[in-house]
């Protein structure tokens, strides 16, 4: 069987594995700052590996171009599908944005995988259209219908306050906005989280900043901390305020939560505040249309992604490309197709020259 190497790249860290019928194997994460190219990390993870795959799948935390190349939007890392696969002779090569992967696990995940927030809930199942957001050192996010899974960025629309979110979220929505581009990532990411600590605690003569670090406002919040609480409860708000204006526009009817928003919503004073918003304070319309879409919180650990890139890695091996993402969101390469385009270019070249030539000699 036909090894693949698979690769999850996002702003901070990339995780790679070896992927054989379907299961995932010598997966390493490191940190994308300690490597100046994508292509020097997978260098050093196959030497430690020691192993020779013959595919290559990947999935990187930014939008793809038509040339098959993803530069991340928080990393200085880029990814050339077609470069990767010369540089290392793998015969096919896939690319796409990384949350595609983490989509195609999470709907392939059993009812037990998962919490549902709203059992109450009358989604309908036939043919649905399903959501799943992964917030990290980014807002990430895609969509699917029946299955088939469609690449978005979400995060990077244009965050729209709402006037129900009361002073503070409106002073806090000011504030950043002053200092960022005004889009949803800017307030829902680990990011956002310290920089909305950094806020509450500066407009508190009273209070020192203890955490320095999105992880450290996650175990303070955990500890019961005021304001690391009262962040969360503001980025609570947001996630249900960005939920209720995505919900209609697309007539959700399943909505899977993951990455920092398990932490977020595991508090129970958090947790309710969110539902309280999504479902009572965005207006008439947009609850409405949230009250009949399961939203699911994920029993997520880091490997989703993974094993997402896994799944279509099997598509891969089997059937040279995978139906399990729409067409136009991923890029593929054949390095055998790629070598007999080069040499018919090659050939053509020749033959020219040697026209010239003759030209030349008369």
């Amino acid at each position: 069987m036909n090894k693949v190497l698979v690769a999850d790249v996002g702003g901070t860290n990339i995780r790679f594995g070896i992927a054989e019928n379907r299961e995932i194997r010598q997966v390493r994460k490191y940190v994308c700052s300690q490597f100046q190219s994508t292509e020097k990390a997978i260098k050093t993870y196959l030497e430690e590996v020691k192993e020779q795959p013959t595919y290559f799948v990947a999935g990187a935390a930014g939008e793809i171009n038509e040339a098959g190349r993803i530069e991340l939007t928080n990393s200085a890392l880029q990814l050339d599908i077609q470069d990767i696969c010369r540089r290392f002779g793998f015969k096919k090569g896939l690319l796409a944005n990384d949350v595609v992967f983490h989509t195609v696990k999470v709907l392939d995940l059993s009812p037990n995988e998962w919490e549902e927030l709203n059992p109450n809930t009358s989604a309908s199942q036939k043919n649905p259209s399903s959501c799943v957001i992964v917030v990290g050192t980014g807002f990430g996010g895609s969509y699917s219908n029946d299955g088939c899974v469609e690449a978005s960025e979400p995060g990077h629309h244009e965050a729209i306050p709402s006037k129900r979110g009361g002073k503070t979220d409106e002073n806090i929505w000011g504030y950043m906005r002053e200092q960022r581009e005004g889009i949803w990532e800017d307030y829902i990411s680990g990011p956002s989280s310290l920089r909305i600590y950094q806020y509450l605690t500066a407009i508190r003569t009273d209070r020192d900043q203890l955490a320095q670090t999105p992880k450290e406002v996650t175990a303070l919040a955990h500890q019961g901390d005021d304001a690391a609480l009262r962040t969360y409860m503001v980025m609570a708000r947001f996630l249900a305020q960005f939920l209720g204006q995505e919900i209609p526009d697309r007539h959700l009817s399943n909505i899977y939560l993951g990455g920092l928003v398990k932490e977020i919503l595991s508090i129970p004073d958090v947790r309710k505040e969110f539902l309280e918003t999504l479902y009572d304070r965005p207006g008439k319309y947009a609850s409405k249309h949230a009250k009949k879409a399961s939203i699911r919180l994920i029993k997520t650990n880091e490997n989703l992604a993974i094993e997402g890139l896994a799944m279509v890695a099997d598509d891969i091996v089997k059937t040279g490309t995978t139906k399990r993402i729409l067409k136009r969101d991923l890029r593929l390469f054949d390095l055998d197709e790629d070598k007999k385009r080069q040499n018919i270019m090659d050939r053509r070249a020749l033959t020219i020259s040697e026209r010239l030539a003759a030209q030349g000699g008369r």
